[in-house]
């Protein structure tokens, strides 16, 4: 028991809440991806693929950005889905992530997983996209804008996988699409 409060020390970290905790907290997330509460422990809320090792607890708020170890901001996923969350993004973007990510045997025929998660959060290609930032800005500033908000992903530590950086890239092109070409 002392190894484990010299390790929580180091890490500067609380021990993560239990997984029952969690799915107690989160009811209103289980209801919203109907996942059965007696299975939320072994189903990964995303992918909804049924684990028989124990699931990763995702921050939904990363720690990095100020999250705590709250039951309430945690998600209970499989290590690819933990990779591929898009962690920068606020909780209402990541359930309704949860709600439209494909079931786990779909993934796996995705051809380009940005342009797939483009489609699947905003309803358009992501080309139909560049075209309205080419019709409103000019070709160089696509350029700028997809730099800019690519790097963006990867600013900070919650943002250093792979996946978290395309996930919360996506994030920021939805977010953008919806703040100033929806209204349109």
């Amino acid at each position: 028991m002392v190894h484990k409060i010299n390790k929580q020390k180091r890490r500067g970290r609380e021990k993560p809440p239990s997984s029952d905790s969690i799915i107690v907290a989160n009811r209103r997330i289980l209801e919203i991806i109907e996942i059965p509460a007696a299975y939320a422990s072994s189903t990964c809320w995303s992918c909804k693929r049924i684990k028989s090792a124990p699931l990763e607890k995702a921050h939904i708020e990363p720690f990095s950005r100020g999250g705590s170890n709250s039951p309430d901001n945690y998600l209970l996923l499989c290590n690819h889905c933990h990779q591929s969350q898009p962690d920068g993004a606020p909780v209402e973007y990541q359930i309704e992530w949860l709600t439209k990510r494909p079931q786990f045997w779909e993934s796996k025929f995705e051809p380009s997983p940005f342009q797939t998660e483009f489609k699947r959060m905003s309803g358009i290609e992501i080309e139909s996209f560049c075209d309205l930032i080419i019709e409103r800005h000019g070709t160089k500033k696509l350029e700028s804008i997809f730099k800019t908000t690519l790097r963006g992903g990867v600013m900070d530590k919650a943002g250093m996988t792979t996946g978290n950086a395309m996930a919360n890239a996506v994030y920021a092109f939805i977010r953008m699409y919806r703040d100033e070409y929806m209204r349109m």
